[in-house]
């Protein structure tokens, strides 16, 4: 075992050096700290710091995992088991099992090798066999096979004498061995790379049974592109990541595959990192197309095994045609050729439909296939015929469901792939069996069609003589998404699709806004458009993602439009086949289609920008309210588009009212991506009406109000919507109530702090005007209105509210002065507890460690917190400060010595982090008279006094509790000093030490 924690802690601390080192660059004052540190508690809870302001960042889990072995703290594990879920990476998973050995949980270290060894071949470092011995020998009767890819099974046993008649079967091949007392090596026969399955199993021991599926052994994924006058992509083994890999650069001649290039890409060493930063464990290349014959237009990069990179094949040529020459040109090279229908075919068409089929691609994934073959066999049209197209499915249930709705589907054409070939040429293979005059339906095999889905899509098609195309809407179908665009949902259940399809078609008023282009998962095709335009380009898109699109453009260009037909919803599924390489192939293809349709992205934005299904799905969001609500009533709560404790106080509102059985919504000013400014309502608390918007219109929104049922209106901000447009609202004929969460309605700065960040005084108007007219927009209300004219329009505002309400009677009472107006007093909250919070030390001996709370920016007192922590440092205090949170300016704090910042938190947490750094009592610098102040509560959650500064709602609060004390506004940075390390004798004294008086403990040497 020593020796294991030896090697392991080596290991360990290389995995360490080498993620600090691809993390220094965005993280330079953890690798200053690394540096003169090393390995110490102080960096581990900087690091965990750091992973709650990038939670998402790998580097750091790595490093925050390694720190914790290091320093022999079990929830290692849970560092390493969280990248072993996200990434398919053998170092993470190898990590998970030597934590859970380390610390002797053998049940766990056992599951995770057995899991390990079933994704991935055995690594070559030396840890491994040592864990794995480990394991073996506290777990006698553990019994381990590994598999690698030069052919070579490695068994792993306590005792191999115990295993007879050891059985390997290579498809239907068996052989049978009598093992030695030796580690067992067995060698496979030389053709092993064409067997399909590999098992492994001991005839003596029935739970121990190994099966190793060999393609998903042998799988390299990969992608290819032409840049800058190379051919550059990338190509990783997720089973084995040290593997050398082989590519195969061909081009087409005579028909004939033609090798023009073999490259061998070299392994990586186990313990390379580099994969945290770059979210995979790719290995690159790049190398010059001058070294290749140029007497091909099209290059395929392949791997050893003679597959297809995606992206492959890549072309040598730019398309520089004008868009309708292209079109023409590609239509020759594609053309859309048919078959000839038989004499008894078409003889009953219905008079209201066309001739069509529908043509299905399949690949795999056998249960949206199945439900895809179910619901057209429901309500597929008789006379529509279907093509089922198999491309050379991996899933051997796939051949038999095909054959089974062969029966059970009238009029079911099956055409088998021997090899796949993507889901351009499979669509094509398709369209290419359809009869002449037959319009086309292409759909995937992971949708869920509803009840005259297809009547509805032919209608709209002919609507007018030039629609070319037609699609529906969809949970996930980029422009055509529902409920919200270019955000892929999960997919509905049947019964669900077809309740938003009965809805789509119950509010559809036959209206088709164009698009730029169709959606391939659903795409209903004229046979005219179809004729003119030519087959999908399976060579430029040979995987998927843009040949629908390029169609679409070339129809365009051929005097074709593509509608949408908002009447019908398909439930898309869209299987995860490129879920790897997405990224990669959208945006390499998306290079294609602007090259052969310059503009084409700015096409697509603008037509983002105008949004014409927008109208379309505010009515969708409506009528699914009204079918869906369970309240009589809803209530509008309007607010601003900022952080801050205003979104804490309306979702209390908000339960408030569905405890009353109304149905909350707040109003949020937005504004659009040309620049428009809209409102958007927003339901309360699960969001699922994602389409509420609408010009800053009351006419409009009182519309919408009347639709929604709204009853009351309560008017919580105006920051972002201007103060004109509340004041319009008041005009409604919907009673309303005003609440002040702070001091927008009278001071533009809001928080009554001058652009240096100190309270005002609230002087005369002139001099406020001076203030606001100096202050930049980005710490004001974003209102231009002169101060004059908005406490004009706030008086009319809160005078003519139901009720004008103020957390606090300092709050009330500045309003009052202001404003002519005296609101009643609501505390936002319900204080529970009467004991009362007394200065007593939680740290040891003479130092003191000091809380901050919250989001800390000029006006919540980070200039005071700078200066007392930078005095702290220079006459070395015995005072630390703890910020539960973050400030404007971490870095700067951090630099001082003298502050610990713990990050973004959750309410939950508080009581724990607070223990956690012993936090003796705390501080709340805020320097502007706050309203309410919610960071007070959370900090009494936590049963710690407060000091805080002698203004506003936070010092009449502490004096109403005795939880705390309070200090002059404009008390000397040392003196404060002196009240935060011992606050019971100001507490009790209230009298300030003079200012050349020092009277902390002596300083630490």
């Amino acid at each position: 075992m020593l020796n294991f924690i030896r090697m392991l802690r080596q290991f360990t601390e290389d995995l360490l050096h080498k993620t600090l080192i691809i993390s220094k660059t965005d993280y330079t004052l953890l690798w200053n700290l690394y540096q003169k540190k090393n390995i110490t508690p102080e960096l581990l809870l900087y690091c965990e710091y750091t992973q709650k302001i990038a939670p998402s960042d790998a580097r750091i889990t790595m490093i925050i995992g390694c720190l914790r072995l290091l320093q022999s703290k079990a929830s290692a594990s849970e560092a390493f088991g969280f990248l072993a879920q996200k990434y398919p990476s053998s170092l993470c998973h190898f990590l998970l099992i030597a934590s859970h050995t380390f610390f002797s949980h053998w049940a766990l270290a056992h599951d995770a090798c057995k899991n390990f060894l079933s994704q991935f071949t055995p690594p070559s470092h030396p840890i491994f066999e040592k864990t794995l011995s480990l394991i073996i020998k506290n777990i006698p009767d553990v019994f381990f096979t590994a598999f690698s890819l030069t052919g070579k099974i490695t068994l792993y046993c306590h005792d191999y004498a115990q295993l007879n008649d050891l059985t390997v079967t290579l498809d239907q091949y068996k052989f049978v061995l009598q093992p030695a007392r030796n580690k067992i090596i067995i060698r496979l026969p030389s053709d092993w790379k064409s067997a399909k399955i590999l098992t492994v199993s001991a005839k003596n021991k029935k739970n121990i049974r190994y099966t190793f599926n060999i393609p998903t052994f042998l799988h390299v994924r990969g992608f290819a592109e032409i840049s800058g006058g190379h051919i550059t992509g990338w190509v990783c083994c997720d089973t084995d990541p040290e593997r050398d890999i082989s590519l195969l650069i061909s081009s087409m001649q005579d028909k004939q595959d033609f090798l023009l290039k073999r490259i061998k890409i070299s392994q990586k060493k186990y313990s390379d990192v580099s994969f945290l930063k770059e979210d995979s464990e790719k290995h690159y290349f790049s190398f010059f197309l001058s070294d290749l014959r140029k007497n091909a237009n099209l290059l395929f990069v392949k791997t050893d095994n003679g597959k297809n990179l995606y992206g492959s094949p890549v072309s040598l040529s730019l398309f520089q045609n004008m868009a309708y020459r292209y079109a023409l040109e590609t239509e020759r090279n594609f053309p859309a050729i048919f078959l000839t229908a038989p004499d008894n075919t078409r003889e009953t068409l219905p008079l209201d439909l066309k001739p069509a089929c529908i043509i299905v691609p399949v690949y795999n994934g056998f249960t949206a296939t199945q439900t895809c073959l179910q619901q057209l066999k429901k309500f597929k049209p008789a006379s529509v015929r279907l093509i089922l197209v198999n491309d050379a499915s991996t899933d051997r249930r796939i051949h038999s469901l095909l054959f089974l709705y062969q029966k059970l589907i009238p009029d079911t054409v099956i055409i088998q792939h021997q090899r796949n070939q993507g889901f351009p040429a499979t669509a094509n293979t398709g369209l290419k069996a359809r009869y002449k005059n037959e319009d086309v339906l292409l759909l995937n095999s992971d949708t869920i069609v509803s009840e005259r889905f297809f009547q509805k899509l032919q209608l709209t098609a002919y609507i007018t003589s030039d629609i070319g195309t037609v699609t529906p809407l969809s949970n996930s179908a980029t422009i055509f998404s529902y409920p919200e665009i270019n955000i892929s949902t999960p997919v509905p259940t049947v019964k669900k699709c077809a309740e938003l399809d009965q809805l789509a078609e119950k509010i559809w008023q036959s209206e088709v806004p164009e698009v730029p282009t169709a959606h391939g998962f659903c795409m209903y095709i004229k046979e005219e458009c179809l004729q003119e335009t030519g087959l999908f380009r399976y060579d430029a898109f040979a995987q998927g993602y843009g040949e629908e699109n390029d169609f679409s453009r070339r129809a365009a260009a051929l005097g074709w439009r593509h509608v949408a037909c908002p009447g019908v919803y398909v439930g898309h599924a869209e299987g995860q086949s490129f879920s790897s390489v997405k990224k990669d192939l959208i945006r390499h293809n998306l290079k294609i289609l602007n090259a052969m349709h310059p503009g084409y992205d700015e096409l697509v934005q603008s037509w983002l920008r105008c949004d014409p299904l927008l109208p379309f799905r505010r009515m969708m969001d409506i009528a699914l309210f009204s079918k869906n609500s369970l309240f009589s009533q809803s209530v509008l709560l309007v607010t601003h588009d900022r952080a801050g404790g205003l979104s804490k106080h309306i979702g209390e509102r908000a339960k408030h009212y569905l405890v009353h059985n109304i149905h909350p919504f707040s109003l949020k000013p937005i504004t659009s991506e040309s620049g428009v400014p809209l409102w958007k309502l927003e339901d309360i608390p699960n969001n699922d009406y994602r389409n509420l918007i609408l010009p800053r219109s009351a006419k409009a929104l009182n519309a919408l109000l009347r639709k929604i049922k709204c009853s009351k209106i309560e008017i919580h901000s105006y920051i972002g919507h201007g103060i004109k447009k509340i004041y319009e609202l008041t005009s409604l004929d919907i009673p309303y109530d005003v609440f002040i969460h702070d001091y927008s309605w009278f001071c533009p700065r809001i928080t009554l702090t001058t652009p240096s960040a100190h309270y005002c005084g609230e002087p005369g108007l002139t001099c406020c005007q001076a203030c606001f007219n100096s202050s930049s927009q980005g710490d004001t209300t974003g209102d231009t209105t002169r101060i004059k004219i908005l406490k004009q329009y706030t008086h009319k505002i809160l005078k003519n509210a139901q009720k004008n309400y103020a957390p606090s009677k300092d709050a009330g009472e500045r309003i009052c002065r202001q404003l002519n107006i005296k609101p009643s007093i609501r505390p936002w909250e319900k204080i529970s507890g009467n004991e009362t919070l007394t200065f007593t030390p939680r740290t040891k001996g003479k130092n003191r460690h000091v809380g901050i709370m919250g989001a800390i920016g000029p006006e919540k007192g980070y200039y005071q917190l700078l200066h007392l922590a930078q005095l702290a440092a220079t006459i070395n205090a015995p005072v630390h400060f703890i910020l539960v949170g973050y400030s404007c300016n971490d870095q700067e704090l951090l630099a001082t010595g003298k502050v610990t910042i713990t990050g973004p938190y959750q309410e939950y947490e508080i009581t724990e982090l607070t223990n956690k750094h012993c936090i003796d009592w705390f501080f709340l610098p805020s320097v502007w008279p706050e309203t309410w102040s919610y960071v007070l509560t959370q900090i009494w959650t936590a049963m710690r006094p407060v000091i805080a500064y002698d203004i506003g709602a936070q010092a009449e609060r502490i004096r109403k509790t005795h939880n705390g004390t309070v200090v002059p506004l404009h008390t000397r940075p040392l003196q404060l000093l002196i009240v935060l390390h011992n606050p019971s004798l100001w507490a009790t004294q209230q009298s300030l030490p003079s200012p050349g008086e020092n009277t902390l403990p002596p300083l630490r040497s």
